[in-house]
């Protein structure tokens, strides 16, 4: 079973790179995800079978030039993980600034 399933990341600044952890606390081995999806190519999942944490780092990036005027947006990206239970989606938001 899954601990959660979405993550906020506060504000984050232009550039940083950030770490989620999704924690599954029942037993897995090495097939239990079979692959994943994301919404963006700012996102890399990794799950450690022997720690049960599916880690998915984040790179902010620019405030788009639509948008500068307010300093900062928000945005939600999707982590899809096809596991051997289902599939399973994941969610985490972030405050990108300048």
């Amino acid at each position: 079973m899954w601990e959660s399933f979405h993550a906020n990341l506060g504000r984050v600044k232009e550039g940083v790179t950030s770490t989620i952890n999704y924690k599954y606390t029942g037993k897995v081995d090495d097939s239990f995800i079979e692959k994943f999806e994301v919404s963006c190519g700012c996102t890399t999942p990794v799950f450690n079978p022997a720690t049960g944490y599916l880690t998915a780092t984040f790179k902010a990036g620019t405030v788009p030039k639509h948008l500068e005027y307010q300093g900062e947006y928000t945005s939600t990206k999707k982590i899809i993980a096809y596991t051997t239970d289902g599939k399973v989606t994941f969610t985490f938001k972030a405050t990108i600034y300048r």
